[in-house]
């Protein structure tokens, strides 16, 4: 997860805006952002404010105490009040057939509410949620902008993520 935080750290300018949102994965991310300067993060994932070095958001709503993080629709109407440049965002899964899923419904529509508000999609990712899916969507493979990974994916998602136009690093 450290090799993906520094792949994400050299791909983000300073001065962008970031959604951001819950999972072991982005808070590594959000800790190897801090030398970044004027780096802006929007999350509902209190570990990730308390991680961040610059500006900082935090989207309220229902707490969930298991993940630390604010859910449901008082967190998705938060964010709608948001524009960034990019959502970062993990997943429960990444398969050519079903795209992006997770495990959580309620986490599944806070990464969709900051997809929709954000021009760039950037999902970190290791390899061990490739080939698989879970229950709840995410997002479709071409709505990916750039994975960011620590191994290549095999050659079914591969060969998929190619044809959806999607950047692998």
């Amino acid at each position: 997860k450290r090799l993906i935080a520094e792949k994400l750290a050299r791909r983000v300018a300073p001065n962008q805006t970031l959604f951001m949102d819950t999972g072991s994965t982005t808070l590594i991310c959000a800790q190897a952002l801090e030398a970044l300067e004027g780096v802006r993060v929007i999350t509902n994932s209190a570990r990730i404010a308390a991680a961040s070095a610059g500006e900082v958001f935090l989207i309220g709503g229902r707490y969930d105490r298991d993940n630390a993080e604010a859910l449901g629709p008082t967190a998705i109407e938060a964010i709608s009040q948001f524009n960034a440049d990019s959502a970062v965002i993990t997943i429960g899964a990444l398969s050519a057939e079903y795209g992006a899923t997770d495990y959580n419904f309620d986490e599944a529509q806070i990464a969709r509410a900051m997809i929709a508000r954000a021009r760039r999609l950037i999902v970190v990712a290791d390899a061990s949620k490739f080939d698989s899916c879970v229950s709840f969507e995410v997002c479709p493979l071409a709505r990916i902008d750039l994975l960011i990974t620590d191994q290549a994916p095999g050659q079914e998602l591969s060969t998929a993520l190619a044809a959806a136009e999607v950047e692998v690093a």
